[in-house]
């Protein structure tokens, strides 16, 4: 029972303490550091789309430059994961465990305003005063642009861009391409090991 007592008030002295929280950050950081680099090394920059269950490829880069590492010192832990991407909203998330991403810019759609030129006339079939376009499913569509005057030609001209491009937002489902949490699982086993005699 003494011995217990020791090794009590021995382990809560400052000196100690402060050891083994400097300790903790030290390895938890190098932690960190690792699974960081073990899950940008699994991801390709490639122009495709990787393999459902695969890592994936970064397109832009941006993915992998995002992944980053801070150790929490109230909480004593490390937190490892990538930072919201631009204009791209939880797709690093989404990618990580599936689902539906959250909805990005459609690309073929503007902010029409009064005094901008806008689809005024949606028509079935080609005539002197249209001009052919592709819609969202790539089909032929014969339009008639025209200069917007009004409130009410703005809100016409939106229903028929949206009838022709779609939603000026579009969201998809991705099916789960991990990369974070296999980074994890082949790092994890090196934690203890970093961990002994890491008080000295």
């Amino acid at each position: 029972m003494i011995d217990f007592k020791f090794k009590i008030l021995f382990f809560d002295t400052k000196e100690i303490k402060s050891k083994i929280s400097e300790s903790t950050r030290k390895v938890l950081s190098k932690f960190g550091a690792f699974v960081r680099a073990t899950a940008k090394q699994s991801i390709k920059t490639k122009s495709t789309s990787s393999a459902p269950g695969q890592p994936p490829h970064s397109h832009t880069g941006y993915l992998k430059k995002g992944i980053m590492f801070g150790y929490d010192k109230t909480q004593e832990s490390v937190v490892v994961g990538p930072v919201k991407l631009p204009k791209k909203g939880n797709a690093p998330e989404a990618l990580e465990k599936g689902g539906e991403a959250v909805k990005r810019r459609n690309p073929r759609r503007k902010d029409r305003k009064i005094g901008d030129g806008g689809v005024i006339l949606l028509r079935k079939t080609n005539s002197p005063a249209s001009k052919q376009v592709k819609d969202w499913s790539n089909r032929p569509r014969w339009v008639t642009f025209g200069p917007l005057r009004t409130a009410g030609q703005v809100s016409h001209s939106e229903k028929l861009e949206t009838v022709i491009w779609g939603p000026k937002t579009i969201s998809g489902t991705l099916r789960a391409r991990p990369y974070m949490g296999p980074a994890f699982e082949k790092e994890i086993p090196k934690l203890p090991p970093n961990w002994r005699n890491s008080v000295k």
